[in-house]
């Protein structure tokens, strides 16, 4: 499960189609508060200025796309099936 927190950008295809999709790419981007560059595909998504985080970007791409810009992400990982079924020790 990927977790977007403060979110500054969304932006999805057809709400529809990305229902249905499936994933071509899935991209992560470091997004550094200023004087330092953006990636210049980035460039235009939101309003830069001083006060703003360091921000990550998350791209979704396939037969439709959701590009968010977030102040935080955070990644979850499931068990594995393996990992469950071990009894738990306390």
């Amino acid at each position: 499960m990927i977790s977007l927190t403060c979110l500054h950008h969304v932006e999805t295809g057809d709400s529809i189609a990305v229902q249905g999709s499936f994933i071509d790419e899935i991209l992560v981007e470091h997004l550094p508060r200023l004087p330092h560059p953006w990636p210049d595909d980035a460039i235009g998504l939101i309003d830069r200025s001083s006060e703003l985080p360091e921000l990550v970007r998350l791209r979704i791409a396939g037969p439709s796309e959701v590009d968010v810009v977030a102040s935080c992400l955070t990644v979850y990982t499931a068990m594995s099936d393996d990992e469950a079924s071990l009894p738990l020790h306390g």
